[in-house]
């Protein structure tokens, strides 16, 4: 019988040695993006606009106090970073000329990811994927189908995605992205003034469920919705540091779990299962985007585990928005165990 013999130190065996350089090489690649973990206090502040007035995702509560899904994200990227935050509440229509002005450095209010807003703004990275719902009333004779509001009148706030969703997917409904008279979407839907809604899929849900049985969503939506950060014009640095917190705290769960924590998990997604993430770069209601070097890839990686370098097309807006984190291969493990290798 031989007795095993047990070494410490460096005279442990070379194996050994290599497995622990492994684990301490991983942890310093995988710390600079650990979400959530480094504590303020550098003296960085980060202004951040809201309405503050779309629960669960940002609202004050009964102190003044922002509150929600997307307020307890910001908090983790903040502490990412590195820096303190400072909420500015504005009203929705005043968020995109501030940010484009360079008033505040970030606005977190469920902006949903267009073109037209990439051209005028720096945006991130989406943090959230719904789709934009329609929302009609229970009756037998109301409609059912998008090809049923031909020639109805259907709502949607001005200057919002809903409206581009309307104008672009419905043209021969009654666009109605107006409301003078300042009464709620449910009120207008109710009396008739409305024959349909549109809204983003938990402001949909919500509707219904506060409706007593009044109001139904569509089955069919009128495409998917990317909520992202915008930044002002111009702010790579910061818009790669946030893409890369955001990318940290999705691949650990942590957007997963907020979604869960404030009711969204079974958040329904344009073309996919309810609670599915999109890929960032993917549409996520099937539709073509030329703007997308991305489009149709898996988690955004090759079957290789990598993460492809792709030709932009040569009118891409915004070119040096093309980043991908992290560069290099993907080994599956756990934290300790996962090996990244930057190219």
């Amino acid at each position: 019988m031989s007795v095993g013999r047990r070494t410490s130190g460096w005279f442990a065996p070379c194996a050994a040695r290599v497995r622990a350089a492994r684990v301490l090489f991983t942890l310093a690649l995988l710390w600079p993006w650990a979400c959530a973990t480094t504590a303020p206090g550098s003296g960085r502040v980060l202004t951040v606009a809201s309405d503050l007035d779309n629960p669960p995702f940002a609202a004050l509560d009964a102190n003044g106090m922002p509150v929600g899904r997307d307020v307890e994200m910001m908090n983790a990227l903040a502490r990412s970073l590195g820096a303190e935050l400072r909420w500015r509440r504005l009203p929705f229509e005043q968020l995109l000329p501030a940010v484009e002005a360079g008033e505040v450095d970030v606005v977190c209010a469920t902006l949903g990811v267009t073109p037209e807003r990439e051209r005028s703004v720096a945006m991130t990275r989406p943090y959230f994927q719904t789709a934009i719902a329609v929302v009609v009333r229970a009756g037998a004779d109301e409609p059912r189908t998008l090809a049923q509001l031909a020639g109805q009148r259907v709502g949607a706030a001005g200057g919002t995605t809903s409206e581009r969703a309307v104008r672009a997917k419905l043209p021969t409904a009654i666009g109605v992205f107006e409301n003078k008279d300042g009464r709620s979407t449910g009120e207008r839907l109710a009396d008739g003034t409305l024959a349909a809604a549109v809204l983003d899929g938990p402001a949909a849900d919500a509707l219904v469920a506060g409706s007593a049985g009044r109001f139904v969503r569509l089955d069919e939506s009128l495409g998917a919705e990317r909520y992202a950060l915008a930044l002002p014009p111009g702010s790579t640095e910061l818009r790669d540091e946030l893409d890369q917190a955001l990318f940290a705290c999705e691949r650990s769960g942590q957007l997963a779990a907020l979604d869960a924590s404030f009711g969204l998990a079974s958040n329904p997604v344009a073309g996919g299962a309810a609670g599915a993430r999109v890929p960032w770069g993917a549409q996520a209601d099937g539709d073509a985007d030329e703007r997308d070097p991305m489009q149709g890839l898996s988690e955004g990686m090759d079957p290789d585990g990598r993460i492809p370098k792709v030709a932009l097309p040569p009118d891409v807006t915004n070119p040096d928005r093309w980043r991908y984190y992290p560069e290099g291969r993907i080994l599956e493990g756990n934290v300790l165990e996962r090996l990244l290798v930057s190219t």
